[in-house]
């Protein structure tokens, strides 16, 4: 079974924790990473275990009791506790079943309409089936465009792929030296 992946930047972003939190759990073996091409990656099904790990930062866990959280989080039906420690019982909390949600449907989403094809626009990440980048879409949302205006301007191009090009953007920041403004 071919397990879907995120970066590191789109699980912290997703889970809700640091970037740093995120290597911290990588450095210590509690969260796996599988190569995509040159990049480091995560399983979807770890973001619910990292925004668990984020609330249970000020407990100063173990390495090793991190990964038990980590199989009870990832266990096909886990219970809704788990003992550590005679006086340490972690509970599943709604945050880390909408962490879970939230990775799900970032990963489908794009999936479905994020594409980097050499041939379009040097490989950097556009919206399917236009030549439209990830980026620029985002930058104009950022900037205020309206939604009218945005769907004047790009009819092709859905709500939910505008909402993911900006998230992806977030998680995805552009490479290398700004670009000058147009003179």
């Amino acid at each position: 079974m071919r397990r879907t992946l995120i970066t590191r930047r789109e699980a912290a972003s997703l889970s809700g924790i640091t970037e740093t939190t995120v290597k911290k759990a990588v450095d210590q073996r509690v969260v796996p990473t599988r190569r995509r091409g040159s990049q480091s990656c995560i399983e979807v099904e770890d973001v619910p275990v990292l925004a668990m790990l984020g609330l249970l930062g000020k407990m100063r866990l173990s390495p090793s009791d991190k990964r038990t959280v980590r199989r009870w989080l990832r266990s096909p039906d886990p219970p809704t506790e788990l003992e550590l420690a005679p006086a340490l019982v972690v509970r599943r909390v709604d945050e880390i079943e909408q962490a879970r949600l939230r990775a799900e449907r970032y990963a489908a989403l794009r999936d479905r309409w994020i594409i980097r094809d050499p041939a379009i626009k040097n490989g950097e990440p556009v919206i399917r089936g236009s030549r439209v980048t990830v980026h620029t879409l985002a930058d104009r949302i950022a900037g205020g465009e309206s939604d009218e205006v945005l769907d004047e301007d790009f009819p092709h191009i859905p709500a939910e792929a505008r909402d993911i090009a900006v998230q992806f953007a977030r998680a995805n920041p552009r490479r290398g030296r700004p670009r000058r403004p147009a003179r």
